[in-house]
């Protein structure tokens, strides 16, 4: 049978344009009659566009035989309006369900990158702390240099200065008696005087030169003693700090692979964590086909029931998902507290070691001064 179409154009309508025809027109009765949403709004777009177009032609009733003089016609099937209805809720859900898994997705690779970022940031800082406290060691150090330098050069420029005023002093001492002797006329006197003086200065200075000889036997023995046992413990105290470093490095050594190991595990068990939630999801999906296909006729009156059981699910998969990060949090917690100990016992105990070099510095600097002093006053009395 020949129809009138858009354009006063001539075209054969058949049995299943027909069929599509009624099919689309129950689908777009049943869609606008719902409450649409605004991922719905291209569907109707696209179902009005296409009754238009279906209205423009001459549609026959479904009851009315359009070929009556061919052999063998079989009267189109037509679609009801209720499975075309439920076929098109179904593709809305699955819709749904296409866009919440997306959205989750892109939700877990925020979360993270941000996890990523956070651990970055606590490694920029952590590196940084160090670096000021090796500079501010630093500091210290050089500040003590320094003052040690001036307070050094302090003491032999008042050293210098008390030598020079005793001479100062001495050789006015002596002008003077010179000068009262040439008054008095005391010469003969004074040249008796003198030659008894010299001698008397030659036997000491013989006895000091004795006492000094004797002296510096004495020390240099000592000295030698004091070094002896300065380099048995040098060596005592070498082998301690090698025993010691040894044992800090076996700790460091198993420390590290103790981390190693943690985090092999941590990264199994995450992987079995999600080859166990992808063979889950691939079981509940042919589930749910499954049960799709044979609950297709009492899909509408069970629609409720289904509704709540996915709740249910998608309840307890937050519940794990939130369980599994309440323990990832604790176990950072737990590996950042030892992190922090480990911290505070390395600084300690290098504040150990350097308040023991600071306190052999000084002991060595005080013997230095001491034989400088002593080495200064023997000059003097030269």
């Amino acid at each position: 049978m020949r129809v009138k179409a858009l354009g006063n154009k001539k075209t054969l309508l058949t049995p299943q344009i027909a069929s599509s025809g009624f099919r689309l027109f129950a689908g777009f009765v049943l869609l606008v009659d719902r409450s649409l949403r605004e991922r719905e709004a291209l569907s109707v777009q696209i179902s009005a566009l296409l009754l238009l177009l279906l209205s423009s032609f001459d549609l026959p009733s479904p009851t009315f035989d359009p070929f009556p003089e061919v052999k063998g016609h079989v009267e189109p099937r037509m679609s009801k309006p209720r499975e075309a209805g439920a076929e098109m809720r179904r593709d809305i859900e699955r819709e749904k369900k296409r866009e919440r898994e997306e959205r989750e997705r892109k939700e877990e690779k925020e979360r993270e990158k941000e996890r990523r970022e956070r651990e970055k940031k606590r490694k920029r800082e952590r590196k940084r702390g160090e670096r000021e406290e090796r500079e501010k060691e630093r500091r210290e150090r050089e500040k003590k240099r320094k003052r040690g330098e001036r307070e050094r050069e302090e003491r032999e420029r008042r050293e210098r200065k008390r030598g020079e005023r005793e001479k100062r002093r001495e050789r006015e001492e002596r002008e003077r008696e010179k000068r009262e002797r040439e008054e008095r006329g005391e010469r003969r006197e004074e040249k008796e005087r003198r030659e008894r003086e010299k001698k008397r200065k030659r036997g000491e200075r013989e006895r000091e030169r004795r006492e000094r000889k004797r002296g510096e036997r004495e020390k240099r023995r000592e000295r030698e003693r004091e070094r002896e046992e300065r380099e048995r413990e040098e060596r005592k105290r070498g082998e301690r700090e090698k025993a010691r470093e040894k044992e800090r490095r076996e700790r460091e050594k198993k420390r590290k692979r103790g981390e190693r190991e943690r985090e092999r595990k941590r990264k199994r068990g995450e992987r079995e964590k999600e080859r166990e939630k992808r063979e889950r999801g691939e079981r509940e999906k042919e589930r749910e086909r499954r049960e799709r296909e044979e609950r297709e006729r009492k899909r509408e009156r069970k629609r409720g029931e289904r509704e709540k059981e996915r709740g249910e699910r998608e309840r307890e998969e937050r519940e794990r998902k939130r369980e599994r990060k309440r323990g990832e949090r604790e176990k950072k917690r737990r590996e950042r507290e030892k992190e922090e100990r480990e911290r505070k016992r390395e600084k300690e105990r290098r504040e150990r070691k350097r308040e023991r070099k600071r306190g052999e510095r000084e002991k060595r600097g005080e013997r230095e001064r001491e034989e400088e002093r002593r080495k200064k006053r023997e000059e003097g009395e030269k």
